[in-house]
């Protein structure tokens, strides 16, 4: 391993040093354009901040744990786990203090995954260079360390990724029951934080039990209990959140009241959702080329969007797209039970022409076009700077183009290591499993944010240095090659 213990301790310092120098600066850009983002004086709000830390301020103010979506009071949208460290800080500083000293707890975990990542790639490679190469493109993933200063869940969710894999890694190559157990609470960690990360605990519990050569009737006891023993972090966690809910609630809910938080989701938004779904359109609103954008009354970048010809039928027109999206405007502008059972008919009509004519379409083509939705961008969506913000300067582009390059090397290059790795038997099968079971999930859901994708990007972006590494011993061999027929390289 390079370096010793308080080398690797002395590189984590001056990791966080800088990481945060760039956290700072990041944060100026940001509070430049949008002054309203800022919580502190460097931490970052985010469009589902008020759902995680509104609630612990409602606890603090008004003695019940509680967000406002717009319509009710939602009791048991998010749980606690995420705001529990500001609900703490709240005790004992004001909120623009309890946020900015979050987030510097929130870069210290970045700090140390940046390290942990690096040590994970030279656990796969013996040469001292698979560190520097995994340090090297680990840090440059600005976009992903961007969610560092901003307070929602996906900062420490890909940190504690890099925890879970490290661990899982090291018990896989060594046995070692302790790591194990330190996976699996890397593992409840980022579950109460992304609920839907439960679906790895079977591909998880499976990589660690059938480490055992033999399967026999004697071993099912022993076999039992270690899954007991590694799913008790996550039921320690979970239990207080059940015992509460079902007191004030009188409801078994074990991680959010529904698939949308509680959020203020109508049912003509799910019949719009699923009506554009099913041809591929998005309905992320703020998205200025998508479907989502084209039926909200007054997106905020405006709207680009044309309807596709791939969304029509010989059942319908595009003029009767048009009518139900009038309605819709014009419900979100003023709301009428009679206006959205009538926008609802509408919506559910459409759907169930296409699924009848395009059935093909509806149930497999459009998760395709999702799949380039999540994968198909320049990974330039979080950062703070573009040529129309107030505080641009050229030199910025240089973090644009650094993450634009790292993004492309990961869909590549990464793939083809990872990929490599898997073959040559150099690490488990759970490293392909969790980039393909988070994919196909939100594919399955029509999710199109990118962020969805951060714990598929870290997973791949450790393919990247053995690809490099291999493409280095190809030139070495041909260039040793060259040498001995006394031919010069042209």
């Amino acid at each position: 391993m390079p370096g010793t213990k308080k080398q690797l301790l002395f590189l984590f310092a001056i990791t966080f040093v800088v990481k945060f120098a760039l956290g700072l600066y990041f944060s100026r850009l940001a509070t430049c354009q949008s002054p309203g983002a800022g919580l502190g004086y460097f931490a970052l709000a985010g469009g589902d901040t008020f759902s995680y830390l509104g609630v612990m301020d409602n606890l603090l103010e008004h003695g019940e744990y509680y967000f406002w979506n717009g319509a009710r009071n939602v009791y048991a949208g998010r749980m606690p786990y995420y705001g529990l460290p500001y609900f703490i800080l709240r005790l004992f500083f004001d909120k623009p203090a309890a946020s900015d000293i979050f987030v510097l707890f929130q870069i210290i975990f970045d700090s140390l995954a940046t390290v942990l990542f690096a040590r994970l790639c030279f656990s796969f490679s013996p040469f001292k260079s698979a560190f520097w190469l995994g340090y090297a493109i680990y840090f440059c993933s600005f976009n992903y360390f961007f969610w560092n200063i901003m307070l929602l869940t996906e900062g420490l969710s890909i940190s504690f990724l890099i925890g879970f894999l490290f661990f899982y890694h090291r018990f896989w190559s060594g046995q070692k029951w302790s790591d194990a157990i330190l996976a699996s609470v890397f593992l409840a960690l980022m579950t109460v934080l992304k609920p839907y990360l439960i679906l790895l605990y079977p591909v998880f519990l499976l990589g660690v039990l059938r480490k055992r050569k033999t399967f026999d009737r004697a071993a099912v006891p022993a076999y039992f209990r270690r899954t007991i023993i590694l799913s008790l972090p996550l039921l320690i966690l979970l239990t207080p959140w059940i015992i509460r809910n079902a007191i004030v609630l009188k409801k078994f809910i074990p991680a959010q009241e529904n698939i949308y938080a509680g959020y203020n989701y109508s049912e003509a938004d799910l019949s719009f959702s699923n009506f554009a779904g099913g041809w591929g359109g998005g309905v992320i609103y703020w998205d200025s080329k998508d479907a989502g954008c084209y039926f909200t009354l007054n997106p905020p970048y405006g709207c680009s969007f044309v309807i596709p010809s791939l969304a029509l039928t010989n059942g319908y027109s595009v003029d009767d797209i048009e009518r139900v999206r009038q309605d819709f405007l014009k419900l979100q502008a003023n709301p009428s039970p009679e206006l959205e059972k009538n926008v609802i008919a509408e919506f559910k009509r459409l759907t169930a022409i296409y699924q009848q004519e395009r059935p093909f379409m509806y149930y497999v083509g459009s998760k395709f076009i999702f799949l380039k939705k999540l994968f198909w961008h320049t990974n330039n969506y979080n950062l703070p700077i573009h040529p129309s913000f107030k505080c641009y300067n050229s030199l910025q582009l240089l973090f644009k183009v650094v993450q634009f390059i790292t993004y492309i090397l990961t869909l590549t290059l990464g793939a083809f290591g990872l990929l490599r790795l898997i073959y040559d038997r150099k690490i488990d099968f759970l490293f392909f499993a969790v980039p393909l079971i988070i994919t196909f999930l939100f594919a399955g859901l029509r999710a199109t944010e990118p962020r969805y994708t951060g714990q598929v990007y870290v997973v791949l972006l450790l393919g990247v240095p053995i690809s490099f590494l291999a493409l280095f011993r190809v030139l070495k061999v041909y260039c040793y090659k060259l040498r001995r027929k006394n031919i010069k390289p042209v």
